[in-house]
């Protein structure tokens, strides 16, 4: 459904978000970064958007157990949207 929101509107930065996020659980991380990053770049107004790929990069770094990059995903997020418990959670493990 995803895919095809985006091949009417290519310019939804929501449907980019959870095409990465069904990309995600699907075990495809590489697909699921570059989407999230292509969010970060192209929606960048978007403060919520963003938070939101913030948070999805740093579960990603997490995973990965990059947790330097997930500390530096997840502060972004939290300062874009701080109102998600999710977030304080995964910053707090990253931290």
């Amino acid at each position: 459904m995803f895919q095809e929101a985006l091949r009417h509107d290519p310019g939804s930065g929501q449907a980019r978000l959870n095409l990465a996020l069904g990309y995600q659980a699907q075990g495809q991380v590489a697909r699921a970064e570059s989407l999230l990053r292509v969010v970060l770049s192209h929606h960048a107004r978007d403060v919520r958007l963003v938070a939101q790929a913030r948070y999805n990069l740093g579960s990603l770094d997490l995973d990965a157990g990059t947790w330097e990059s997930a500390v530096e995903n997840l502060r972004q997020s939290f300062e874009g949207d701080s109102s998600a418990a999710r977030v304080y959670n995964n910053y707090g493990l990253a931290l």
